[in-house]
């Protein structure tokens, strides 16, 4: 049965449709991936599922009694709790029992009966079966592993930044109980390391997720399947990302030829009824322009909206750009990073990289003077200028129109001038009288962009250029960037986006900042994850032939294990949603024997699942020496 279904769905937003007609379904097993343009519907979509948001035409069907765990990009928190408590309170009914638990014991201070010892036995019953004791281990797990070290727990939420804000809302999603998961852009505010954990966390979660994401990467390790927003309607792709962007360009290769081949024919055809429609062969062309009345055309491919950036230095700067000398960053009783000798010169496209809070913001505002360093040099080059793109800060008027913007831009230019320049950028008619504070954040980058590379700089410092953009926008500034002829330092945490423009890679490490010369990844793989990649690259020097008929047999052996957790674990869930029923707890002797059940299955569980992995690392090792 499916968790969620959409039949013939139509959203009209201000006399326009952002969707028309899309069906699609969430079954319990899927991994989707979620993408398309800026603007294209994707919130949409998940502002349906979550039933913020009612469909003007068409149906949206949610099971029944089944949570939703929705994380938005703008987090709503309570921002009077610190952020312990609002994690903690993630799941309402472990603290709802948790509070009754505490009013029994209080009671019973005073009146310890018989009725009231077997109510506290329930509830303890109830904790075991959410796995409450385990919770707050696993609270503890999740802020550790998004950065939240201890001494924060207790500040309050309304301290932390906006970008703090969006890791403690994945937190408390991630913590609550859910029967979907939906994810818009998970990961614009995290690491990479973080993401990597994030990554493994959603390929061992064993229940259905939908992800908004700009970060191939992330897709490509995570989905299973692609749903793309196209022309208002849902294409989709079995496969993670790549797979799906590999088949979209065949079936556009493939609807061309197609196209081609019936426009040569009519054209053809055509020709033929023009030269014989008054001469002897008049049937056969009168037959032919029935046969093209009937033909059913094929449609001309659709070229995506690619929006060209090009990126121009007015005048060269000189050789040396930055030279950091014994630097010492940070702020005093707060050292970040310290003997820093690091140089950048010209034309190189550096990537800083580092865990969040490391300093590397506080870098690029000591390069562009607006901090001064505690101590050391941080000398900059001869005739720089400098464009510096500031994801949180960007210096754009709110109350200003997409239109107003651009002509404070670009002074003295003609009606026309204007709008290409914005055309440029991906705005048009329909955006022009559109207030700066209205915008997307996607919008916003882009025509911060539009300023930026109007003023023509020579040395570019980008912090997280990538966030809020679309796909086709990253790709088209990858693009700008590779042909730029000046000198660029960023920050970011796409992996696809580094290893496509960066040719030099600096991390923060040890309180310091080095150079690394592999590859982006290494930096944020732990020492026994790489030791472990090392005894299997070992394994793989061996190649022998391994029959085909072996790799069958053990992938049968995997699916049939498969077969059998999946059983367990819907003969956990049955006896589980025992304990919802108050009457079940009548008879003491059922709720013993329930919960021996339920530890008996779990503990075949985990052997089962250890056994399953163990024959999956063996598939993989004869895969890999086929």
């Amino acid at each position: 049965m499916s968790l969620v279904s959409f039949s013939n769905v139509t959203v009209e937003f201000l006399w326009e449709n952002i969707l028309e007609n899309v069906s699609f379904t969430i079954d319990e097993n899927s991994r989707i991936g979620l993408i398309g343009r800026n603007g294209s519907g994707k919130t949409t979509i998940f502002n349906l599922i979550a039933q913020n948001l009612s469909a003007t035409s068409g149906e949206v069907q949610i099971a029944k009694n089944r949570k939703i765990g929705y994380m938005t990009q703008e987090p709503v928190l309570d921002e009077s709790l610190d952020l312990y408590e609002t994690v903690y309170r993630a799941d309402d009914d472990i603290i709802r029992l948790k509070n009754q638990i505490n009013d029994l014991e209080i009671l019973l201070q005073t009146d310890n009966t018989e009725d009231n010892l077997l109510t506290l036995a329930h509830l303890h019953e109830r904790m075991e079966c959410l796995d409450a004791y385990n919770f707050e281990l696993q609270l503890e797990m999740v802020l550790s592993n998004l950065n939240f070290p201890k001494e924060l727990w207790h500040q309050k939420v309304r301290l932390f930044s906006g970008g703090e804000k969006s890791r403690i809302q994945l937190a408390k999603i991630l913590l609550q109980p859910f029967d979907l998961l939906i994810l818009d852009e998970p990961t614009n505010h995290l690491d990479i390391g973080m993401i990597n954990w994030l990554e493994k966390y959603l390929i061992r979660l064993n229940k259905p997720f939908m992800i908004i994401s700009h970060d191939r990467v992330f897709l490509d390790k995570t989905v299973n399947k692609i749903y793309e927003i196209i022309n208002k309607g849902i294409f989709v792709t079995h496969g993670n990302y790549s797979a799906h962007k590999d088949r979209a360009e065949k079936m556009k290769l493939e609807q061309e030829r197609h196209y081609k081949q019936q426009q040569k024919e009519i054209s053809e055809i055509k020709d033929f009824i023009m030269r014989n429609m008054a001469g002897q062969k008049v049937q056969q062309a009168k037959s032919r322009l029935k046969k093209l009345e009937k033909m059913e055309i094929v449609e001309k491919p659709t070229e995506a909206s690619f929006v060209k950036l090009r990126i121009e230095s007015e005048k060269r700067s000189g050789e040396d750009v930055v030279i950091l000398d014994d630097l010492r960053i940070g702020y005093p009783g707060h050292i970040l990073a310290e003997n820093v000798n690091l140089n950048i010169r010209y034309r190189d496209k550096v990537a800083l990289m580092g865990k969040n809070g490391c300093g590397k913001t506080t870098l690029l505002k000591i390069i562009n003077e607006e901090l001064l360093p505690l101590s050391g040099k941080a000398k900059r080059g001869s005739a720089l200028s400098i464009g510096y793109y500031d994801q949180l800060h960007m210096n754009l008027s709110s109350d200003l129109t997409v239109a107003e913007t651009a002509k404070s831009i670009i002074t003295d230019c003609t009606d026309n001038q204007l709008y290409s320049f914005l055309a440029r950028y991906g705005f048009y008619q329909l955006d022009f009288d559109k207030k700066v504070g209205t915008l997307s954040g996607g919008e916003k980058a882009r025509l911060f962009l539009a300023k930026l590379i109007y003023e023509k700089p020579n040395f570019l410092i980008l912090d997280e250029p990538t966030n809020h953009l679309d796909l086709l926008m990253v790709d088209s500034l990858i693009e700008a960037l590779n042909d730029y002829d000046g000198t660029i330092l960023f920050i970011s945490h796409d992996r696809y986006f580094i290893k496509s423009v960066a040719s030099r890679l600096w991390y923060f490490t040890d309180k310091t900042i080095k150079e690394h010369l592999g590859d982006v990844e290494e930096i944020f793989v732990p020492k026994t994850q790489k030791k472990a990649e090392k005894v299997v690259e070992v394994k793989q020097k061996k190649k022998n032939r391994i029959n085909p008929i072996v790799l069958e047999k053990k992938m049968g052996e995997i699916e049939r294990l498969q077969q059998r957790i999946a059983e367990i674990n819907s003969e956990i869930c049955e006896k589980e949603a025992r304990f919802a029923d108050p009457s079940f707890y009548s008879n003491t002797d059922n709720v013993l024997n329930n919960k021996n059940e339920i530890e008996l299955l779990k503990n075949v569980l985990a052997e089962n699942e250890t056994v399953l992995s163990e024959l999956e690392n063996e598939y993989l090792e004869l895969a890999v020496e086929e």
